[in-house]
């Protein structure tokens, strides 16, 4: 009789044992369908999520989105991580900025948008108006590789946004760069370089409104816009 006893247990610590190793691989599994988790400079998260069959878009924020005919090009996104109940309001305005992207995104894709379209210059104006949020969150809490980082994003948004921008869209782009032409690498001086990316923000403006404009015309659901 103390055999078979003693097989059960060992059994039941074996079934055990497997159910304990199912529960922790599920939870390092991907996040959704379509999304894995990579790490951007800094330690931070970045969330890729692909949609149609274009090439990917980088969003705000480390979020990735593929438009449906278009190609555009790539970029790691600067992030920043806090605890949920202790977001700043600038890490709010971030989340929401990245989520405004993400939609509009998504419209590009419906709408067939191409790697010309003139559309996406707006888009591009979106992905450094984000990146811009994610610096100068790096620079509230002093992760000056982050702000660096993001700031170099901010600029590569730019000039992409630029190469395609046309009427008001290209001039609301030129008075934006106007405010950052001498910020260089926001370590250097982070109150000064705060102080110009908050300006930066502003100048994008317009093209918040227009993007919002757009989305409320469709049935995507709007994020809200804080921190404007």
């Amino acid at each position: 009789m103390t055999k078979p006893l003693s097989r059960a247990r060992c059994l039941a610590a074996c079934m055990l044992l497997f159910g304990l190793s199912c529960l922790v691989l599920c939870g390092c599994s991907s996040t959704g369908d379509g999304e894995t988790t990579t790490v951007s400079p800094g330690n931070s998260a970045a969330t890729s999520t692909t949609t149609g069959q274009g090439a990917p878009i980088t969003g705000e924020a480390g979020t990735t989105t593929t438009t449906g005919h278009g190609a555009a090009t790539t970029g790691e996104a600067a992030t920043t991580t806090s605890e949920p109940g202790l977001m700043s309001e600038t890490d709010r305005a971030l989340g929401d900025a990245s989520a405004l992207q993400h939609a509009y995104a998504v419209y590009l894709n419906g709408a067939g948008a191409t790697d010309d379209d003139p559309r996406l210059a707006v888009f591009y104006g979106l992905r450094a108006r984000t990146q811009a949020l994610s610096c100068l969150s790096a620079l509230e809490k002093e992760q000056m590789d982050v702000a660096d980082f993001a700031m170099r994003e901010v600029y590569r948004a730019m000039n992409q946004a630029e190469a395609l921008a046309t009427g008001a869209t290209a001039q609301v782009l030129a008075e934006a760069r106007a405010t950052i032409a001498t910020l260089g690498s926001p370590s250097d001086a982070p109150d000064r370089a705060a102080e110009l990316l908050k300006g930066f923000l502003e100048a994008l403006t317009p093209l918040l409104d227009e993007v919002t404009m757009t989305l409320s015309s469709t049935t995507t659901t709007l994020p809200s816009t804080t921190g404007r």
